[in-house]
C-alpha cells in the first residue's frame, strides 16, 4: 500500500540540491508503481494491455469416475482425479483444493446425480474447509424415481461459495444420500450426436479479492 508523495515547494532560487531531493522522491513513486503494476501482471504484456495479462489464482478439477455411498449414515469425500488447469491451486489426495495465496476465492461445484431406485430420494452435498464443515454450506437435491430399472433419474447439482483462505488451506466437498442406489455417474463420449465425456464432478476455484 502506498500513496503520492507530498511535494515540497520549490524555492523562489534555483537549487540543485532541491532538484535532486525532488527528483529522488518522484523516482520511489515510480518505482512503488512500477512493482505494483508488475505484480499484476504475467511475465508476457501485450504492447497493447487490454487487461489479459492480469494474474488470479484459479482451477479447475474434474472427476471421470462413477462415486457410490455404502451407507445412509455416514458422509464422503467428493473425489477428484483430473486437473484440467490449475494456477496456485492444486489437489491434494483425490478430494482436497489447496490455494497457495491467501485471499477470498469462489468455489463452485458441477455434480452429475443418478437415482436408480424406484422411490424419491434426496443427496446433501456440503463444504468443508481444512476438514471442518462450512457452517450454512450444505444444500439437498431431490430426485425422482428411476425412469426404468435400467434408466436412472438424472440431476445435476450445483453450487458456489466465498471463502476466506490462508496460504496452505485446503477446501473439499461432501455428500450424503438418502438411500445407496444414489450415487455420483460419470458417462464416456457419446455418439449420435458425438459429445464429449461426462465427468461425475466439474470443481472450480477462482480467486475474487483480498481478504
Amino acid at each position: 500500500r502506498f500513496v503520492a508523495p507530498r511535494l515540497l515547494a520549490a524555492p523562489m532560487e534555483y537549487d540543485h540540491r532541491f532538484i535532486d531531493q525532488y527528483t529522488n522522491v518522484l523516482r520511489l513513486y515510480f518505482n512503488q508503481l512500477d512493482n505494483f503494476n508488475n505484480q499484476l501482471r504475467t511475465t508476457t504484456v501485450s504492447p497493447n494491455d487490454d487487461g489479459t495479462a492480469i494474474y488470479f489464482p484459479n482451477g479447475c478439477f474434474t472427476s471421470n469416475a462413477n462415486q457410490t455411498a455404502a451407507s445412509t449414515t455416514a458422509a464422503y469425500n467428493v473425489q477428484l482425479d483430473t486437473t484440467e488447469a490449475a494456477d496456485d491451486i492444486s489437489l491434494v489426495g483425490g478430494y482436497q483444493i489447496v490455494t497457495a495465496k491467501a485471499g477470498r476465492y469462489n468455489f463452485q461445484f458441477s455434480i452429475q446425480l443418478a437415482n436408480t431406485a424406484n422411490s424419491t430420494e434426496s443427496i446433501d452435498i456440503w463444504f468443508h474447509h481444512n476438514g471442518n464443515d462450512v457452517p450454512r454450506s450444505n444444500s439437498r437435491f431431490g430426485m425422482a424415481a428411476r425412469k426404468n430399472p435400467s434408466t436412472p433419474f438424472y440431476c445435476i447439482g450445483t453450487v458456489n461459495l466465498l471463502v476466506d483462505m490462508a496460504a496452505g488451506d485446503n477446501v473439499s466437498l461432501q455428500w450424503s444420500a438418502t438411500n445407496t442406489d444414489v450415487s455420483i455417474q460419470a458417462d464416456p463420449a457419446g455418439t449420435s450426436p458425438t459429445r464429449p465425456a461426462l465427468p461425475s464432478v466439474i470443481f472450480t476455484a477462482t480467486f475474487v479479492s483480498k481478504v
